[in-house]
């Protein structure tokens, strides 16, 4: 199956398990951005704008029903991440070949993948959880009052 190259203007939404987000700011930590082993590697999330809602908070609400998706839990969160901004942050660390594909999978027609060669993944996971600081969060469990808005600056 060919993956389609997402645009730089668009958005994917990584869910981030409540282990891989900080108790106290409720930022993801760099584990939330662990790829898989594969090469290049992969890195699971959501397509924000084939969910076809006016809002990405909106594209949440449907993930959070989606069966092939994460199950959300109290202190997890959505992080909203611009594709343009994600392939910069893994360029910087001198990866040449990002991408951010659509892969849709049974049940979750909006899955995509952030793809890399193997590099610094330390540092880029790093990188992920400074972009996702900067970035929309949201929470893991629907009717939790916490939102964050991309306020913070990079920790």
């Amino acid at each position: 199956m060919t993956s389609l190259s997402i645009p730089d203007s668009d958005h994917v939404i990584r869910y981030c398990r409540r282990r891989d987000v900080d108790k106290r700011s409720r930022l993801p930590l760099p584990e939330a951005f662990e790829p898989d082993d594969s090469v290049p590697r992969e890195l699971s999330v959501n397509w924000c704008e084939f969910l076809d809602k006016p809002t990405c908070e909106e594209a949440v609400d449907v993930l959070r029903d989606t069966p092939g998706a994460m199950r959300p839990e109290n202190r997890g969160c959505y992080a909203i991440l611009n594709v343009g901004q994600v392939r910069e942050v893994i360029s910087a660390g001198g990866n040449a070949l990002p991408d951010v594909v659509h892969t849709p999978k049974p049940k979750n027609d909006s899955h995509a993948d952030i793809r890399w060669q193997p590099s610094d993944d330390d540092q880029i996971m790093a990188d992920l959880a400074a972009l996702a600081a900067r970035s929309q969060l949201l929470p893991g469990l629907r009717g939790d009052s916490w939102r964050h808005d991309g306020a913070m600056q990079d920790r």
